[in-house]
């Protein structure tokens, strides 16, 4: 029977620019049922208020913190999450490291249930939280429903997958980072897809965390949201992660377009275009009731059904270019699209 082993536990999250997000992470984490024993932040060249908000925290909180700067003395090379989060791991004191993003918001039972994991199990090396939409308008809860797996869903999820873990909501041994080399520095996104990759492949043992929630902000437009999925694309075409999905989902694009193309003179294949849609949209329709709910009338889950399909296809499409284009750096050895990498939802 297990029993927890009470370790010092460190909490850290790199920031850019999160100066207006920032007050809601903060408030919830003075609201943690268990605080850490010390928090590391990182600011990383932001240009608003960011590291003023990050000082005001640091004296108003009960537990030590630190506020470590990136900038071009610090880290040369650009906005590399990576570099924050392996500074504030290689500085932290804990056995156990907590962490999380900016543009999130922390359950209040986030930190106790996510330590706890690692705390009652020495068998267990990284345990991955649940991340949700934080939704605040129909557009936010349709596009949870494109976009978020349900806590259900992960559930039988072998790890590393596709969507957990992810650094938003994460705790993990100090001893594990370090074994692996830390975060790739060399990669400015999906670098934590590449980090749990090498996890995996060192022996390490990772859990999921459904009841440790952090719940994440949402692209407010659409063309926020193609520049985020297309960035995802281009991090996961430079490690070469996902190629097959990359190649069956392209296929199913343009045997699409070739299928639309042909409908004029043969009918029936809007009707072949029909079931695939239909095929396609059956797991997010699902979700609805999830992520939209069923108890405010009709019309909100219809305007939801009619918006699906428009943010399953942005971030398909853009999923696919930027793909292309991280594939076309790691073949001619040198990242080329180096404008293309921001912060941001």
């Amino acid at each position: 029977m297990s029993h927890l082993v009470p370790c010092k536990v460190s909490l850290v999250a790199v920031f850019h620019n999160e100066e207006n997000s920032l007050p809601s992470l903060l408030d919830s984490v003075l609201a943690q049922t268990r605080m850490p024993d010390e928090i590391l932040f990182v600011d990383d060249r932001s240009t608003d208020g960011t590291r003023r908000a990050l000082n005001r925290f640091k004296r108003m909180s009960p537990v030590p913190v630190t506020v470590l700067i990136l900038d071009d003395t610090t880290a040369p090379g650009g906005n590399l999450i990576s570099k924050g989060r392996n500074l504030a791991m290689a500085c932290s004191k804990g056995e156990l490291i907590a962490c999380t993003d900016g543009g999130c918001v922390l359950d209040r039972n986030w930190l106790a249930n996510i330590v706890a994991r690692l705390e009652g199990d020495p068998s267990i090396d990284v345990a991955a939280g649940y991340y949700g939409p934080d939704r605040k308008s129909l557009f936010d809860e349709a596009l949870a429903a494109a976009t978020f797996k349900t806590p259900e869903e992960l559930r039988g999820h072998t790890l590393p997958s596709s969507s957990i873990p992810s650094a938003r909501s994460l705790a993990l041994r100090k001893a594990a980072w370090k074994e692996v080399g830390g975060f790739p520095e060399d990669l400015h996104f999906s670098e934590d897809s590449a980090f749990f990759s090498r996890l995996a492949r060192s022996g390490r043992r990772l859990v999921y965390a459904e009841d440790a929630v952090v719940y994440k902000r949402l692209s407010h437009s659409l063309g926020a949201l193609f520049w985020k999925y297309l960035r995802y694309g281009r991090g996961e075409g430079l490690v070469l992660r996902a190629a097959q999905v990359y190649g069956v989902r392209s296929a199913a694009y343009l045997a699409g377009v070739a299928v639309a193309a042909a409908s004029s003179a043969f009918p029936v294949g809007w009707l072949a275009l029909t079931i695939a849609a239909a095929a396609y949209l059956v797991r997010p329709y699902k979700r609805i009731p999830v992520f939209v709910g069923l108890d405010r009338g009709p019309a909100r889950p219809l305007a939801a059904a009619v918006l699906i399909p428009i943010f399953l296809a942005t971030c398909d499409i853009a999923k696919i270019i930027g793909f292309s284009l991280g594939l076309i750096e790691r073949v001619i050895g040198r990242q080329v699209f180096g404008h293309l990498v921001r912060y941001g939802v």
